[in-house]
């Protein structure tokens, strides 16, 4: 097919016009006009991105079995609920993410054992190599477990597809950052299409798609990497202490005695916060005493600080009346090693 130059496509010719000009360049013999430049820009910008996948995918392989990659905007953005919203449909409508505002404008709340399961059909995405095809299989008994739930039969396909439906029907506006430091503010979910099946005989079945920018983020090395059994052991303990442990493990912490200051409680809305406040993520921010929604807070840190002995956490009391901080600081780059 003959190349159309841009003054073409600005002004379109005729048909005859285009024949003409290749009857004419086929009878001086000289070659036709091609899209080839345009096309050759597309594959090596492909390759590029092939070869981007790749090396990610290849760092969570040696990284081992126990490791699981999870999409580092999620794991700081203000959307997982270790406990239930004050009211059954409550959103979380307003916070902040990267100095800019963050808002969940469709859906439904979704939980902390919502963020365990994505992560896992992330972490499955990426392991066998970001392929294009962007649907996950999973077992529902794989699945049941990880949303918590040892059981089978109905209740185990209805836990499966209420999960789905809340990561299908999220929908957030906010600023995403990308692996080179790059943000865009954006509206965007988490996934396309899900199904999951429980046939009349043999075990229970789905898959899930996940949403394209998702996945560009994914290979494009937006990804914290999660050592899965201490998440785990930490879900069992406290799921407060779970989604605390996965903002810090996207946050690059000091290995030495320095510590880095997060504040508990949102500040005035004239001050520009990076990320959301430690009470806002932990869905605490609405705790009518706030002295309680700290001890609370102290006690998930506890835990971390038990089951995951590289961390060192504190919350101190701020230099303003009714306000705290959290001092967080990492002594080892691996989990329990």
């Amino acid at each position: 097919m003959p190349e159309i130059s841009d003054d073409v496509a600005a002004k379109p010719k005729p048909l005859k016009a285009i024949l003409e000009q290749v009857a004419e360049r086929a009878l001086a013999g000289r070659p036709q006009l091609t899209a080839e430049p345009r096309r050759v820009r597309t594959q090596e910008s492909d390759q590029a991105a092939r070869t981007q996948a790749r090396a990610v995918t290849m760092r969570l392989r040696t990284k081992g079995p126990d490791t699981v990659a999870h999409e580092t905007n999620l794991a700081r953005a203000p959307v997982w609920n270790a406990r239930a919203p004050m009211a059954p449909d409550q959103l979380v409508t307003i916070s902040v993410l990267y100095g800019q505002p963050f808002q969940q404008k469709g859906g439904q709340p979704l939980t902390a054992a919502d963020q365990r399961w994505f992560a896992e059909l992330t972490n499955r995405w990426v392991r066998e190599g970001c392929s294009a095809y962007l649907r996950v299989a999973f077992s529902l008994r794989e699945a049941a477990e990880i949303l918590g739930y040892k059981g089978g039969g109905g209740r185990q396909l209805q836990l499966i597809s209420a999960s789905l439906v809340r990561l299908r029907s999220a929908t957030f506006v906010s600023a995403l950052r990308r692996s080179d430091g790059t943000e865009r503010r954006t509206t965007w979910g988490l996934i396309d299409l899900a199904q999951a099946i429980e046939p009349r005989s043999g075990p229970g079945r789905g898959w899930a798609e996940l949403n394209r920018h998702m996945a560009a983020l994914l290979q494009e090395g937006s990804v914290t990497y999660l050592h899965a059994p201490t998440w785990d052991q930490l879900r069992a303990r406290d799921e407060l202490a779970a989604r605390l442990w996965v903002f810090l493990e996207a946050e690059r912490l000091p290995v030495d005695e320095h510590c880095w200051r997060y504040p508990f409680f949102a500040a005035s809305q004239d001050h520009a916060a990076e990320l959301p406040a430690i009470a806002q993520l932990l869905g605490l921010q609405d705790w009518a005493m706030r002295y309680r929604a700290v001890e609370r807070a102290r006690r998930a840190a506890e835990a971390i600080v038990e089951i995951d002995p590289r961390y060192g956490l504190e919350i101190p009391r701020g230099a303003q009346r009714g306000t705290w901080r959290l001092e967080a600081r990492r002594r080892r780059l691996i989990p329990n090693q």
